[in-house]
């Protein structure tokens, strides 16, 4: 009994679509996006179809460990975050999707011995595939989104083999995936290593996430007689704007008037960084502030001021460099008592050297 096997694996590639035998106008006529001089980049979809009688003793038509290992080690980590113009089969063809499934079903079909090869089926984009069994000419067809229940069954082809959507991918290659969106060529040196620093540095930038605000600060009450003003100002904040991941800094002021408990004052900063370490907006890192101080030592009133700008501002849209954004909250006697909302806001204005 013959049957088919097809097994789906995924890559990464950039290639810049150009013949000289066109002109620039021409080129950019036929090529759209993927003539672009910096490189254009797709996430590949590949299906290899290979055919045989049914094994009796593995009920198989081929072991696939030796499918997945092969294609692993002979295509994927032959195009996977590669520029398909500087490979040796390109270097007199236009990179094309279509003479990159002629060039993978060669690769299959001279190399792998274990079943009959029938086709290679490329996806490009979600609207179009490209199809070759050693014929002359190629399939092309309009798709349909499709699904996949395929599941790795061997280590060497790691995320490669992946169905073909976000979640599947990782944190460094959707990084990889940005700056070929970008133009830029992933593989150069200065970018080799960009997304292993883009992805530590945004873990180092959101890991408030991971953190209980609350637990944070039960961890330093201290019972009291104190019913005067705490102030803890100036405190430095860095943030990311949440609409443009776009940094936005400045200092925070926080005053309370306690209610028979106090706070280690190192927590209150803590409390800050808590919060400022993940995506935001000014006005609820204010509120969130005053609400998990009011909230968890239940002080007599709460007072937060942040003074803060914001690189999405500095550096596009509008692009005023110099303004900044005030917000505060104010909480139990802080909004109910004009004198003691006026006695905050006149100790955060004044600065250590007496002005």
């Amino acid at each position: 009994m013959k049957a088919h096997l097809t097994r789906r694996y995924m890559f990464s590639a950039s290639h810049r679509l150009h013949t000289d035998q066109m002109s620039a106008e021409e080129n950019r006529a036929t090529y759209g996006k993927c003539n672009n001089p910096y490189g254009h980049g797709h996430n590949y979809m590949v299906e290899v179809t290979v055919s045989g009688p049914v094994a009796e003793h593995t009920g198989m038509v081929c072991n696939l460990v030796d499918l997945d290992g092969f294609v692993g080690k002979k295509i994927i980590e032959r195009y996977d975050h590669q520029n398909l113009n500087l490979l040796p089969e390109f270097k007199a063809k236009v990179p094309t999707t279509e003479n990159l499934c002629v060039a993978i079903y060669e690769i299959v079909k001279r190399g792998f011995g274990h079943a009959h090869l029938e086709k290679v089926r490329i996806e490009e984009t979600m609207m179009n595939s490209f199809e070759y069994s050693g014929e002359e000419s190629l399939v092309v067809r309009d798709l349909r989104p499709t699904t996949s229940d395929y599941r790795p069954t061997t280590e060497t082809m790691k995320s490669a083999t992946s169905p073909a959507t976000l979640t599947s991918a990782s944190y460094e290659e959707l990084v990889r995936e940005m700056l070929v969106r970008l133009g830029e060529d992933p593989g150069r040196e200065g970018l080799a290593r960009t997304p292993a620093r883009v992805q530590k540095a945004m873990q180092f930038l959101t890991k408030g996430y991971k953190d209980d605000p609350e637990a944070l600060l039960r961890k330093a009450l201290f019972t009291v007689s104190y019913d005067e003003m705490v102030i803890v100002k100036d405190v430095e904040m860095f943030s990311l704007c949440e609409h443009h991941l776009l940094p936005f800094f400045g200092k925070v002021h926080v005053a309370y008037i306690p209610n028979g408990k106090v706070i280690g004052l190192s927590k209150i900063p803590r409390l800050i960084e808590v919060f400022s370490r993940r995506l935001q907006i000014q006005e609820r890192l204010t509120t969130q502030i005053a609400e998990t101080i009011q909230k968890t030592i239940e002080p007599q009133g709460v007072g937060v001021v942040i003074e803060a700008r914001h690189l999405c501002m500095m550096m596009r849209g509008v692009e005023k460099q110099h303004s900044q954004a005030v917000t505060s909250s104010m909480l139990g006697c802080f909004r109910d008592e004009e004198e003691t909302r006026t006695e905050f806001l006149s100790l955060i204005r004044q600065r250590t050297n007496g002005q």
